[in-house]
Parts: C-alpha cells; sequence; structure tokens
C-alpha cells in the first residue's frame, strides 16, 4: 500500500514540475517577442504618418499618408529623391460596405487626386497631382515625392482634392452601375468634386528619415 501511495505521489510531483516548466518558457518566450517589438519600434522612425481618413457613399475609403521620399522610376517629370522631402500618398481602396461586386481592399483606380501642400507659418503653398505607384508594402496606390514649401520642421496645411475619372473614355460604366449607384447624365465613382482639408500636419519625422 505504501509503494502505491508513493508512485501517486511522484506521478502528481512529475506533472506539476512539467506544468510548471511549460508556463515558464511559454512566459519568457512571450516577453522576449515584446521586447523585440518594443524595441524594433524604439530604434526604426515609423515609415507612415498618417495624415486623415475619409469614406465615400460608394464604400471607397481614403487613407491620406505622409511617407519617407524613395527613389521611383518609370515617370518623366518627376523630381529625383534627393531633392524632395516627402512622399505624399493615398491609398484608395473599396472598404467592408461598398458597391457589389466589388473586392474589400481592392485598389481603385482612375481617380484624379491633387495634393496642395500650405506652410502654416507663412502662407507658401507647393501643389502636386498624385499619381499611380506600385510598391511591394502598399501594393497599388497614388503617391509623389513632393518639396515642401519651407522648412522640414514647419507646421502644414493638407488638402486634397479628388475627382472620379472626369475625362471622356477614361472609364466606362455598364447600365447596371448607372442605374444603381449614379445618373444617367454624368456617371462618376465621385460625382461631385471632393475636397478634404487637414490641418497642424508636422512632417519633421518622416522628412528626415531616410529608407535606405
Amino acid at each position: 500500500m505504501k509503494n502505491y501511495a508513493l508512485i501517486y505521489f511522484l506521478i502528481l510531483f512529475v506533472v506539476w514540475w512539467s506544468d510548471s516548466y511549460s508556463k515558464s518558457n511559454v512566459s519568457d518566450s512571450f516577453e522576449s517577442v515584446n521586447s523585440a517589438s518594443v524595441q524594433e519600434e524604439e530604434e526604426g522612425p515609423s515609415t507612415e504618418l498618417v495624415i486623415g481618413e475619409h469614406q465615400t457613399e460608394l464604400g471607397i475609403v481614403f487613407i491620406f499618408e505622409g511617407a519617407i521620399k524613395d527613389t521611383i522610376y518609370n515617370g518623366t517629370n518627376i523630381l529625383p529623391e534627393d531633392a524632395t522631402d516627402v512622399h505624399l500618398e493615398a491609398r484608395v481602396n473599396w472598404g467592408k460596405d461598398s458597391i457589389v461586386g466589388a473586392v474589400e481592399g481592392g485598389f481603385v483606380p482612375y481617380l484624379d487626386i491633387n495634393a496642395t501642400v500650405m506652410n502654416e507659418s507663412t502662407g507658401n503653398q507647393a501643389s502636386v497631382d498624385l499619381m499611380p505607384h506600385l510598391n511591394l508594402i502598399d501594393n497599388f496606390h497614388y503617391a509623389l515625392n513632393m518639396k515642401l514649401p519651407g522648412a522640414v520642421n514647419d507646421i502644414y496645411t493638407v488638402t486634397f482634392t479628388i475627382q472620379g475619372d472626369p475625362a471622356i473614355d477614361t472609364l466606362l460604366y455598364h447600365h447596371d452601375f448607372v442605374q444603381e449607384y449614379s445618373s444617367m447624365e454624368k456617371p462618376s465613382l465621385i460625382p461631385e468634386e471632393l475636397t478634404l482639408t487637414y490641418k497642424h500636419i508636422d512632417f519633421i519625422e518622416i522628412a528626415s528619415a531616410t529608407r535606405r
């Protein structure tokens, strides 16, 4: 009987020790992962500054960002990277509640997007037309490197003006879309010109960083 009691006690001890060891390892691993994540965030600058967000009635989601300037290829009238301060971006995708047949997260093409940046101290302005870009982070998006109208540590107001395929023959619409979502006279992804203004934007961290 004493032997059975001893065996039972040993089994309980082994189970307890195994459970304690396992929890200790999981805890150590979790702390290591969190420490590494915090270190990464502390060591590197943010790669994108969110300027503002907007969603249209059709479910098009706009996320406007200031990103670190980059070397851009295949453009003819763009400034070289070292002549600019920031990479101004508009990520434009279908949202969760969008038109029938749209894929959530899918890029929305054929928009004209202009960005005007105003220095809040001097009133000086610079304007750029955002062009379609492709990278391995955001995939398709609208963007352009630009020179700020002032010092990188100044504060700015940024105004985005969006038009939906204003040129004839740019994008053609089927009858079902026009019936459901637009007018017969002028179907468009953006029926009326959209103007969005965001004040007190500080680009200093983004403008001072480099990608490489």
